[in-house]
């Protein structure tokens, strides 16, 4: 039997390989989860490759539809489907945030196969806390370090890994998004807006910790304007002054539709775009004010 991973800042201390050291240097990039090298075995882990599976997949949404209270079972009229769709894709996207802190922050791009990552929901639904990555071929740029050893190839330039970057998310979700988008009668389009947001706040979020936020917008910016669909999009951004300091934060590209869901009735994320970008800001401000 397999052992269960150990905690990343226990495991990588014991392996040199060029991806736990890139992984070791992303986790304090990457707020709220953490990220481990590794194949997790613990009931709280989702091997992602396994949701590939028609009947795995219909048990999970109708569990994140019971958990939004969004109807008792997955196939209805009620918002309980496409609600569940996009949570779980949502949540599955986690990694490609940590791929793209990883290239904003280290310049640096692990590209694993779907059935590589993991994610831990403890709480049987609401919020992902961990990413686990067991393997992936590691990119890097010509001046880095691990330049040269194995399991690393190097691209020219930061355009060049953006573009792998991009035709990689896409490679890796594609097979999940599409069951999903079936399965749960949530639009690919929106689907795969879920993934491209999530892609562009790794770099946002990573940028917040490095104190380089002006450069993270101007790089996803960059980045976006180069994708192609269904990744492409054009980021609205979100400028909060709190405390005397400027924060940075993306509208999200497609409405999760929690709002109508019995558990948060009319209550809208704070970066929605059902809502204009005035009221995201005083709602963001608020809400940081509040857990300050």
């Amino acid at each position: 039997m397999s052992q269960a991973v150990k905690p990343a800042d226990q495991q990588d201390e014991r392996d040199s390989s060029a991806l736990a050291d890139t992984l070791r240097r992303l986790d304090p990039l990457v707020p709220r989860q953490d990220v481990r090298h590794g194949r997790p075995t613990e009931a709280q882990w989702t091997n992602l490759g396994a949701l590939v599976d028609e009947g795995l997949l219909v048990d999970v949404l109708e569990r994140l539809a019971d958990h939004f209270q969004a109807g008792s079972g997955l196939f209805t009229e009620r918002p309980g489907s496409p609600m569940a769709a996009h949570a779980l894709i949502a949540r599955a996207a986690l990694p490609a945030a940590a791929l793209g802190a990883a290239v904003f922050g280290l310049r640096r791009l692990p590209l694993p196969r779907l059935g590589d990552l993991a994610v831990r929901w403890p709480d049987g639904g609401a919020r992902v806390d961990a990413v686990a990555i067991a393997d992936a071929e590691l990119l890097v740029l010509p001046n880095d370090e691990l330049a040269g050893r194995d399991g690393v190839r190097v691209v020219p330039d930061l355009q060049a890994m953006h573009k792998e970057l991009l035709a990689g998310v896409y490679d890796i979700y594609r097979p999940l998004v599409e069951l999903t988008s079936r399965l749960g009668h949530r639009g690919l389009r929106a689907l795969w807006q879920v993934v491209s947001d999530r892609v562009a706040t790794g770099h946002v979020r990573a940028g917040r910790v490095l104190g380089r936020q002006a450069m993270a917008k101007a790089e996803v910016e960059q980045l976006m304007a180069s994708a192609d669909k269904p990744l492409l999009q054009q980021p609205v951004w979100l400028d909060v002054e709190h405390d005397g300091v400027e924060h940075v934060f993306k509208q999200l590209s497609v409405c999760c539709l929690a709002y109508k869901t019995p558990v948060r009735p009319e209550a809208y994320c704070a970066t929605c775009p059902l809502l204009g970008p005035g009221e995201s800001v005083e709602l963001l401000r608020s809400r940081m004010t509040t857990s300050a």
